[in-house]
């Protein structure tokens, strides 16, 4: 089974943006989708991002500071299978939220002199017109309070869901959370030298393979 990818990567190589995601996840989802489309997205990086704080059913904008330790917790928390929606909803409930998409990869990489997070995310074929170039996580963030409603992030956990929009009309929390490029991956159809060589092979195991008779 081969596999034609055509991309267009802004800051991975191919190759590199494949390897995020397990062979058994891209066969699950060719089983109904034949021509898959993945697009990587940088979620969390090094520096300060403007989080909101859900108090009493409002939002509280807050200034937070993520070091390397908390990228690295925020890839290792962020897990495969998790839902992906348009736009944040009023609170980190994913209940009711139509969803559009699922995390199908991930990896801690830098992007420039900035350690980053980032997820490859399966747009379902129904939302794939959507125009989407930037990404926030939505999860319980544990943060030692500054100065001035700042703060530092010390503790990540339940990464809920990842929302995606479209910059015109949504910033992310953290400003270069944004669109790295897409793979579309789908089956080349079979060659007749693929076919040929496939018979080849048949008939070499049979070879080897011994009768079997009854006794």
């Amino acid at each position: 089974m081969r596999y034609s990818i055509k991309a267009e990567m802004q800051n991975m190589a191919r190759g590199e943006a494949l390897s995020m995601i397990p062979a058994d996840t891209l066969e699950r989802i060719r089983r109904t989708d034949k021509r898959p489309e993945v697009r990587v997205f940088s979620i969390a990086n090094e520096g300060v991002a403007k989080g909101n704080e859900v108090k009493f059913g409002m939002k509280v904008q807050k200034a937070i500071q993520y070091v390397k330790d908390m990228i690295v917790k925020i890839g290792e928390r962020l897990n495969l299978g998790t839902p992906v929606f348009h736009r944040h909803g009023q609170t980190n409930e994913t209940s009711g939220r139509e969803q559009i998409g699922e995390v199908v990869g991930k990896t801690v990489k830098y992007i420039g002199d900035k350690l980053s997070t980032l997820a490859a995310i399966y747009i379902y074929p129904e939302h794939r017109k959507l125009p989407l170039d930037v990404a926030s996580f939505e999860a319980n963030v544990e943060y030692i309070p500054k100065a001035d409603n700042k703060g530092e992030a010390v503790d990540v956990d339940d990464i809920s869901a990842i929302a995606l929009s479209n910059s015109a009309i949504d910033k992310p929390a953290f400003e270069t959370a944004t669109l790295m490029g897409i793979v579309q991956c789908f089956m080349q159809p079979e060659t007749k030298e693929d076919k040929i060589m496939a018979r080849i092979k048949a008939v070499r195991e049979s070879i080897k393979s011994p009768a079997r008779g009854r006794s």
